[in-house]
């Protein structure tokens, strides 16, 4: 009799626990799933990151976007932001955008830690750049913030499109050649 109810009770742990973890996971891919209609692009709802998105263009031909990823999410401590945007321009419309990064203010161009050029806007535990492919006339654009730390987020992007050394060692120093922000 005692072995049946041991056995019962250990059935209903183990039930219980795998119903558990089946909730966790599925509220958590509800809670981080973002946005991905291309028609939504600039709709950035609810926006807590630490960046104006100023690499990100105001107007924008739904036929440019290739690819489109929002994600914005307040949680206790912090915000977990992600923003992903690809575009292939006309060859003229591609020299217009970048001269129109060019001209952002403190905005500063980064041959180094990409595998691509870049133009950069934040570059501390948040992230904002913009990569220029030019073989195709294509930029993409990024804004990070907390996404690393946060294994079940995650990127929904490349990982070449990430800086080298992306959330290795952050510590803000005020040395501007280590964190750096126009805003």
């Amino acid at each position: 009799m005692k072995k049946n109810i041991r056995k019962q009770s250990i059935t209903i742990v183990f039930a219980v626990f795998i119903v558990c973890t089946l909730a966790v996971i599925f509220s958590y891919s509800l809670f981080f799933m973002g946005v991905t209609d291309k028609n939504r692009y600039r709709e950035f709802q609810n926006y807590t990151g630490c960046s104006e998105l100023a690499i990100f263009p105001t107007e924008l031909a739904a036929e440019s976007i290739e690819e489109y990823f929002y994600l914005n999410c307040e949680l206790p401590l912090d915000s977990l932001c992600e923003i992903y945007l690809k575009c292939k321009y006309e060859k003229a419309t591609y020299e217009e955008e970048v001269e129109r990064l060019q001209s952002i203010g403190n905005i500063r161009l980064d041959t180094m830690h990409f595998q691509h050029d870049a133009y950069v806007s934040m570059y501390n535990s948040t992230y904002e750049y913009a990569l220029l492919l030019p073989e195709d006339n294509t930029i993409v654009y990024i804004n990070t913030q907390g996404i690393y730390p946060n294994k079940l987020a995650g990127l929904r992007f490349a990982k070449e499109y990430l800086p080298d050394d992306f959330m290795k060692d952050i510590e803000y120093t005020g040395d501007s050649r280590k964190n750096f922000s126009i805003y």
